[in-house]
C-alpha cells in the first residue's frame, strides 16, 4: 500500500499558505496521490465546495482514473476511515475530528454520485469546449454547429480531395510530386502516401503555425507565398549576381600575373571562397567554418604559393585587400543568402499545406463543424481582445479552485488561456478564511516532458509561472522520494542523470552557446530522487553495448534469449515490459518472439503490444485501400500510380525507375483483365482477388495483417452493404482503430512505445536499439519568422550544420536543445518505469549525435558508479552490471492463463479467415495417424532443439512428454532422425566443438525478418548454414531462399562457406552454395 512517511507529512502543516502550490514531483514519487489528497482536503472544507473545483487531466483516460480514484476513496473515508492513507493528513488539515470526517465524506459523496455533472474533472479540451459554448457568438460560430474532437479525420478527408484534384490540376500535381521527391523517396517512407502526408501536414498544424494561418486566411495564402516567393529569389539573385561580379574582378587582377583561381593554395579562404563560386555556390561546412573563422593566421592564410608571391610582389597587398574586400561580403550578407535561398527552395511545402487547409477549412464550412483542437487558437483570440472580466461573466466565474495534472505537457495557448482563471482564483485567495493549505495546485516535472511534437512546453513549469505569476503568491515544492523503484535502480538513475546533466554533449553545432549547458544542468536540478527510509528493496541493472555489425539482429536475439531465460525461471509474463523508442522496433521484436521455436510457445506465450501491430501502418493492405479506390475512381490514376508503389515495395522489387514507367508496366496484365470483374465483386471477393493477382500473401511479415483486415471486412458485413464504395468511406473513419489483437489478460508481455509507457511501471523493464540519433538533419525543419521581410508568413527552414552560419542561428541553437531535451527526457522516463530490473541495450562504438554515444559516455566516469564495468581491449564500453542477478530471474507469483495470442496472428499463407490454432500440431484424435505436413511440423520441432548429437533423446523426450503422440509414432520420428543426424556428412554440424545456432533471427536490408534452421560455425572458422525441408519435391525457390540467407549474413560481415537443404523425408541433403 502506498504511503508517505510521517515527517514528510508533518511539514506540511508548517507550510506558509499560499495562492498556488507548484509540486514538481519526479517519477514514481506519487503525484497521483497527492493530486487526490488536496482534491479532497478543499472538496470538505464546506458542502457544496466540489462544485468550486476545477481538476484538468491531459486524457480522458485519466480523468476517468481520477473520478474513480476519488470516488473510491470517499467511499473508504465513508465506511472504514481507519483504511484510508488520507485520513490523518485531512483531518488535520481542516481541523475536525475523523468521526466528523466520516459524515462529510458520506455526504460529499452522496453529493457527488447525485449531481455528478458537476463533479468536474476533465481534460483541457473539454474544458474549452464549455467556454467555448458560452463564446459562440463572439468566436463567429454558426448556430447548430457540431464539435468534431479528432481534427485528424478532417485532415484524412482533405488530403483525399486534394489528391482527387491532382488529376485535373498540373500546379497541384507539381507540388505533390515536390512532396514525393522529397518527402518520400529521399526518406525512404515510402509505403503510406497518404498517412505519410497527414504526418507531414501535422508537423505545420502546430498552435503557433496555426495561428499565424489563421491570421492570414484562406483567400490572401497563395497571393502572399507568390508575392514573398519574388522577394526571396531577388534576393538570393543578387547575392550571387554580386559574388560573381566579384570573382570575376579578382579573377581579372590574378591574370594580370598569369595566373588563375586554380593557382590558388589549398586551404585558404580564397580558395574556399571563389572555388565555392565559380563550382555553382556549393559552400561545405567545412568550408564556411574557415570563412566565418576569426582566429585565421594571416601568415598562414596568404593564398598564394611562395614562388607566386615572389612574382607578384607588392602587387599581393592590393590583391590581399580585393580579398579582404570580398570575404568581408560575404560573411556580412551569407546568412540573409542561406536563409532567402533554402526559404524559397521550401516555400513549396507552405503552397502544398495551403491546399489542404482550404479543403480542411471548406469541409468545417459546409458541415457546421468546429475541431476542439482549434479552440486553443479561437480562445486566445478572444481573450487578446476582451477583458477577461467578460470572460468570467460569461462562465459565471463559477471555480474557485484549479488543480492542474501532467502541467509539463501544457502548450504555451493553453496556459495563455487557462492563465487568467488561475490568476483570478489567486487573486481572490484569502489564507484567513481557507483551512486547507493548498488552493490552486499544478503538478508537473519537466524531466518527463516527452510531448513537445504535441505542442507541449516544459519551459512554463520550469520557469514562466513563477515569472507571471510569482506576485501573486506560489510554494515550490519538490517531490522527490521514488515510491515504485528498488534501491538499485533509483542509486542507477541517480548517477547516471547526474553524469548526463554535466556532461552530455551538445556537439552538433560548432558553437553552442555557453547557456544551454547551464539550462540542461539546471531544468535537471531535482534529478536526485529518495528511497523512503525503510525501503530495502534490491533490484538489479545490465547495460550492455552489443557488436556493431549486426546489430540489430543481435539485438532481437538477445531480447528473445533474454525473455526465455526469464520465463523458464519461472517469471510471469506480465512482469516484463519491453520498451522502444520507435513502434516499428516493436513490431520487429514482436512477430520475432511470435515466429520463435518451442523454446518460447511451451508458456503459452502472451504479447499485449500498443500501437506496435496498427493494421493501417501495413505496406500490402495500403496497396490493396489504393487499388480499390482506383476501382471506384478510375479517373484518378493517382491511386493506381500509389497502388504500383506500394505493391512493389511489399514484394520488395527495385523502384529506382518507378517514376519513369507508364502503369501498364508497372502493374501485371492479369490485374487490368480483372478489372470489370473486381469492379462488380464485393467488396470481400475483390480483397481476395487483389491479393491473389499482386501476389501480396509472399510476404510473411504482412500476413498477420491481411488476416486481420479480412476479418474485420467480415465484420463490416454482418451489418453493411458489400459495396466497395461504402466500405472506403467506413474504412477511412474506423482505420486507425483496427489493430492486430492483444490478449485480455493481463498476464501478457507488454510491449509498447516509450511515450506510451510513460504513467506506468513495470517489475522488469527491457529496453533494445537504445542508440536512435538525437537529430536527423535529413528531416528536421525549422519554422521561423523572416527577419529581413515584412511578411507573417511562417518558413520552413533546413535544421543543418550548414544553417549554422545563417541568420536564424540562434533559433537553430534553440531547437537543438529542445531536441537534445526531448531525447533526454524519453530516457528519463524509459529508466524510471522499472521496479525490480532494468536491461538497457545499445550499440559498440555508437556515433556521435545518439543516445547511444550518451550511455556508453557515462561510464567513462569509473569513480561514480557502483557495480561492475566491462570493458573491451581498446577500452571501449562492454557491459556494466549492478545489484542481484538473480532478481533478474526470481519467480514471480502465479497469474491467470488465458488464450494464445498466436491464435490471433499465425495462419496459413492462402490468408484464410479462419485462425488455425497453433498447437494443433500436436492434438489429434486417438485413432488418427499423423498426416504428412503434421509428421514434418514435428520433426522440424525435434530439430529446431538438437544442438548435439546427445541432445536428440531430450529433444524427442520433450515432444513425447505431450502425450498425444504414440510409442509406434515416436520410435518412427526418433529412428528416422537418427538415421539423418548420424550420416558422416553431418557430424561436424552437430560437433560439440562447434557453435550452434537455431532459428537464428536475421533482418535483410529491407527490413524483413528471416530465420535459417540452422547456421553452424565450426572450429576451424567454417561458417555453415542449413535449411531442413519437409516436403517430397525439390524446388528453385528452396535455393533462393538459402542464397538469401547467406546474402543477408554476408552484409552483416558473416561470410556463408556452405549452405544445404536438407530434405528431411527423403534424408536427401542438396549443396546449395
Amino acid at each position: 500500500m502506498f504511503c508517505v512517511p510521517i515527517p514528510e507529512i508533518s511539514n506540511w502543516y508548517k507550510m506558509t499558505k499560499k495562492a498556488l502550490t507548484i509540486y514538481k514531483a519526479s517519477a514514481g514519487s506519487g503525484k497521483t496521490f497527492m493530486l487526490t489528497r488536496h482534491y479532497l482536503t478543499l472538496a470538505l472544507e464546506s458542502e457544496k465546495n466540489y462544485t468550486h473545483i476545477l481538476a484538468i487531466t491531459f486524457t480522458r483516460k485519466a480523468t476517468a482514473e481520477m473520478r474513480q480514484r476519488i470516488v473510491d476513496e470517499l467511499k473508504l473515508l465513508s465506511s472504514n476511515i481507519s483504511q484510508s492513507e488520507h485520513a490523518e493528513y485531512i483531518s488535520k488539515e481542516l481541523g475536525i475530528s475523523l468521526d466528523e470526517l466520516q459524515v462529510r465524506s458520506q455526504k460529499l459523496l452522496s453529493s457527488i454520485l447525485h449531481d455528478y455533472s458537476n463533479f468536474s474533472i476533465t481534460t483541457i479540451d473539454q474544458f474549452f469546449q464549455r467556454i467555448i459554448r458560452s463564446l459562440a457568438r463572439e468566436l463567429g460560430l454558426p448556430a447548430g454547429y457540431r464539435i468534431e474532437m479528432d481534427e485528424k479525420k478532417i485532415l484524412s478527408r482533405a488530403v483525399e480531395i486534394m489528391l482527387d484534384k491532382t488529376s485535373d490540376d498540373e500546379e497541384l500535381f507539381n507540388l505533390f510530386l515536390e512532396y514525393v521527391k522529397s518527402e518520400v523517396i529521399d526518406e525512404n517512407r515510402s509505403h503510406i502516401f497518404h498517412n505519410a502526408i497527414i504526418e507531414f501536414v501535422e508537423k505545420i498544424l502546430r498552435e503557433d503555425l496555426k495561428d499565424a494561418f489563421l491570421k492570414i486566411g484562406d483567400n490572401d495564402f497563395k497571393s502572399i507565398v507568390q508575392t514573398y516567393q519574388k522577394t526571396l529569389q531577388t534576393q538570393f539573385y543578387a547575392f550571387e549576381n554580386e559574388l560573381k561580379r566579384r570573382t570575376n574582378v579578382f579573377e581579372e587582377q590574378l591574370k594580370h600575373h598569369n595566373l588563375e583561381l586554380s593557382d590558388l593554395k589549398n586551404g585558404t579562404r580564397a580558395k574556399y571562397l571563389y572555388n565555392a563560386v565559380s563550382n555553382g555556390f556549393k559552400f561545405k561546412t567545412d568550408d564556411l567554418k574557415k570563412l566565418f573563422g576569426t582566429d585565421i593566421d594571416e601568415e598562414k592564410d596568404k593564398f598564394l604559393k611562395k614562388d607566386f608571391l615572389k612574382n607578384i610582389g607588392s602587387d599581393y597587398d592590393s590583391l590581399h585587400q580585393i580579398f579582404v574586400s570580398d570575404c568581408q561580403h560575404f560573411t556580412d550578407n551569407y546568412p540573409q543568402y542561406y536563409f532567402a535561398k533554402n526559404a524559397h527552395r521550401n516555400l513549396w511545402h507552405i503552397l502544398f499545406f495551403a491546399n489542404i487547409w482550404f479543403e480542411m477549412n471548406q469541409i468545417k464550412k459546409n458541415e457546421n463543424l468546429f475541431v476542439i483542437g482549434d479552440s486553443p487558437v479561437l480562445l486566445s483570440q478572444i481573450i487578446d481582445k476582451n477583458d477577461t472580466s467578460f470572460i468570467f461573466e460569461k462562465i459565471a466565474n463559477r471555480f474557485n479552485h484549479f488543480l492542474i495534472d501532467e502541467f509539463q505537457d501544457t502548450s504555451t495557448l493553453q496556459w495563455n488561456n487557462l492563465r487568467p482563471f488561475v490568476a483570478n482564483s489567486m487573486a481572490q485567495f484569502n489564507p484567513q478564511q481557507q483551512k486547507s493549505n493548498v488552493n490552486n495546485l499544478i503538478v508537473g516535472d519537466v524531466k518527463q516532458a516527452i510531448y513537445r511534437f504535441r505542442n507541449g512546453n516544459w519551459s512554463l513549469l520550469n520557469e514562466q509561472v513563477d515569472k507571471e505569476l510569482g506576485s501573486l503568491g506560489i510554494d515550490n515544492q519538490v517531490l522527490n522520494h521514488n515510491w515504485r523503484s528498488s534501491r538499485t535502480i533509483i542509486d542507477f538513475n541517480n548517477t547516471a542523470f547526474d553524469i548526463l546533466r554535466k556532461e552530455l554533449p551538445l556537439e552538433y553545432f560548432s558553437d553552442v552557446p555557453i547557456e544551454y549547458r547551464n539550462a540542461l544542468e539546471s531544468l535537471y536540478k531535482d534529478y536526485k530522487q529518495q528511497y523512503p527510509h525503510e525501503t530495502e528493496k534490491q533490484g538489479y541493472v545490465q547495460v550492455v553495448a552489443l557488436e556493431k555489425d549486426e546489430y540489430r539482429e543481435t539485438t532481437v536475439n538477445t531480447v528473445i534469449n533474454q525473455v526465455i531465460e526469464m520465463l523458464d525461471n519461472g517469471v510471469q509474463q506480465g512482469d516484463i515490459a519491453i520498451l522502444v523508442r520507435k513502434a516499428e522496433h516493436g513490431q520487429i521484436i514482436a512477430e520475432a518472439l511470435l515466429s520463435c521455436s518451442s523454446d518460447i510457445k511451451k508458456h503459452n506465450l502472451q504479447i499485449a503490444m500498443s500501437d506496435v501491430l496498427s493494421v493501417d501502418k501495413s505496406i500490402a493492405i495500403s496497396a490493396i485501400i489504393n487499388t480499390l479506390q482506383y476501382l471506384s475512381n478510375p479517373e484518378e490514376e493517382y491511386y493506381i500510380w500509389i497502388a504500383a508503389w506500394n505493391v512493389a515495395k511489399t514484394l520488395g522489387t527495385d523502384t529506382k525507375n518507378f517514376f519513369c514507367q507508364t502503369t501498364q508496366k508497372l502493374f501485371p496484365s492479369e490485374f487490368f483483365d480483372s478489372i470489370e470483374d473486381l469492379k462488380k465483386s464485393t467488396i470481400y471477393d475483390a480483397v481476395i482477388k487483389i491479393i491473389e493477382i499482386f501476389k501480396l500473401n509472399t510476404n510473411k511479415d504482412e500476413i498477420p495483417f491481411l488476416s486481420r483486415f479480412l476479418n474485420f471486412i467480415t465484420q463490416y458485413l454482418e451489418n453493411s452493404s458489400s459495396d466497395q464504395k461504402t466500405f472506403l468511406k467506413y474504412w477511412e473513419d474506423e482505420s486507425s482503430n483496427v489493430k492486430i489483437p492483444s490478449p485480455s489478460t493481463s498476464n501478457a508481455i507488454q510491449i509498447l512505445t516509450i511515450h506510451k509507457s510513460k504513467g506506468l511501471e513495470f517489475k522488469h523493464v527491457i529496453l533494445p536499439f537504445v542508440d536512435w540519433r538525437i537529430v536527423n538533419s535529413n528531416k528536421e525543419l525549422v519554422w521561423v519568422k523572416d527577419q529581413i521581410n515584412d511578411t507573417n508568413l511562417p518558413v520552413s527552414a533546413p535544421f543543418t550544420q550548414a544553417a549554422e552560419f545563417s541568420i536564424y542561428k540562434d533559433l537553430l541553437y534553440n531547437e537543438y536543445f529542445n531536441f537534445v531535451v526531448d531525447s533526454l527526457n524519453i530516457i528519463y522516463v524509459a529508466f524510471t518505469r522499472a521496479k525490480t530490473s532494468l536491461s538497457i541495450y545499445t550499440t559498440q562504438e555508437p556515433v556521435k549525435n545518439t543516445v547511444g554515444k550518451w550511455i556508453v559516455n557515462i561510464f567513462n566516469e569509473r569513480d561514480k558508479w557502483q557495480g561492475e564495468i566491462d570493458y573491451d581491449d581498446k577500452g571501449n564500453f562492454l557491459k556494466y552490471t549492478f545489484g542481484n542477478s538473480k532478481l533478474l530471474h526470481e519467480a514471480s507469483e502465479t497469474t491467470e492463463e488465458a488464450g494464445n495470442i498466436i491464435d490471433s496472428l499465425t495462419i496459413d499463407t492462402d490468408i484464410s479467415v479462419s485462425v488455425r490454432n497453433s498447437s494443433s500440431v500436436y492434438s489429434k484424435d486417438e485413432d488418427t495417424e499423423l498426416s504428412g505436413v503434421e509428421y514434418g511440423t514435428v520433426m522440424h520441432r525435434i530439430m529446431e532443439q538438437i544442438t548435439t548429437l546427445s541432445s536428440l533423446d531430450r529433444a524427442v523426450n520433450k515432444i513425447a512428454a505431450t502425450g498425444v503422440l504414440s510409442r509406434d509414432e515416436i520410435d518412427e520420428i526418433s529412428r528416422k532422425i537418427k538415421d539423418a543426424i548420424t550420416q558422416p556428412q553431418v557430424s561436424e554440424w552437430l560437433s560439440e566443438n562447434a557453435k550452434i545456432y537455431n532459428e537464428h533471427v536475421l533482418i535483410s536490408p529491407d527490413g524483413k525478418l528471416l530465420r535459417p534452421d540452422r547456421i553452424v560455425e565450426t572450429s576451424d572458422g567454417k561458417r555453415i548454414l542449413i535449411d531442413y525441408k519437409f516436403t517430397h519435391e525439390q524446388s528453385d525457390e528452396h535455393i533462393n531462399q538459402v542464397h538469401k540467407y547467406a546474402k543477408t549474413l554476408e552484409k552483416a560481415g558473416k561470410k556463408v562457406d556452405s549452405a544445404y537443404l536438407w530434405y528431411m523425408l527423403q534424408n536427401n541433403i542438396v549443396k546449395a552454395i
